[in-house]
């Protein structure tokens, strides 16, 4: 028996993931349809394929509130794995900073706060370690370590 507060979802729980198109988006979509969730993919991109019981929905904006809220109504926990990553060079350094900073932080408060308005009683937000930098020289990182991000 799992405890109450366990972050295990039940079977049968429908669960949105946001950044769905992405590597571990399709991948956590694919695994929680498998086990019987009902999934909403959620993705700025349309996307392909989904197994039985995934409704994927477009959203041009992750910033959007009210717009989330009504993809999120009927959740009940939200996964944000949507994120700007990858992007090397593309743009003058000030312009970068406030796409990541707008992709990265702006996206995941206006999720957060959609997930609220829409009842959802979890929301999980997952970031990437790259913040601590490239390598680990040896040891992980840890949530202590301060931030290198490259």
């Amino acid at each position: 028996m799992r405890p109450a507060n366990s972050a295990v979802p039940s079977a049968g729980q429908v669960l949105a993931v946001t950044g769905s198109s992405g590597f571990v988006g399709g991948h956590l979509v694919s695994w929680l349809a498998g086990r019987g969730h009902g999934v909403v993919a959620v993705s700025r991109a349309p996307d392909g394929y989904w197994p039985a019981g995934v409704r994927a929905l477009t959203v041009p904006d992750y910033t959007d509130v009210p717009a989330l809220a009504a993809t999120f109504e009927g959740v009940q926990a939200v996964v944000h794995l949507a994120a700007r990553a990858h992007v090397l060079g593309a743009e003058p350094p000030q312009e970068a900073l406030a796409a990541f900073e707008r992709a990265n932080v702006g996206a995941a408060v206006s999720c957060a706060e959609a997930a609220l308005q829409a009842g959802c009683r979890r929301f999980v937000l997952v970031s990437s370690i790259g913040v601590n930098g490239q390598a680990t020289h040896g040891l992980p990182f840890t949530d202590g370590d301060e931030a290198s991000p490259k």
